[in-house]
């Protein structure tokens, strides 16, 4: 299958927030670690704040694109090639940090 545009960014994002060499290094390592976006609160969280609004639905709509775009690439890039997608880095918690910072920085019209 092919790859999304959103899920190379995000395999950049993760390599070069990890490596100091990276061209991207100095940037991304000044972007927060973590999130207050509705991807990272418990599911109990959800429900209690969006419980009434579409934001509930949508926001485990979003988090079950995520885990299908990982589970689409890993661990089966990290087990082909370790050297270039170690495990310990490209985690689905990683991809989450790269789809809220670059949610958070983006636009599309």
């Amino acid at each position: 299958g092919q790859v999304s545009a959103q899920a190379m960014m995000y395999i950049v994002m993760i390599d070069g927030r990890a490596r100091p060499e990276s061209f991207w290094h100095p940037w991304l390592n000044f972007i927060p670690e973590s999130y207050s976006d509705p991807l990272w609160w418990s599911p109990e969280e959800r429900q209690r704040l969006l419980l009434g609004t579409q934001l509930v639905h949508d926001a485990a709509r979003h988090e079950a694109q995520l885990h299908d775009v990982y589970s689409g690439l890993f661990p089966a890039l990290s087990n082909e090639h370790p050297d270039l997608f170690p495990p310990e880095r490209f985690t689905l918690a990683a991809f989450r940090w790269a789809r809220s910072a670059l949610s958070s920085r983006s636009f599309s019209v």
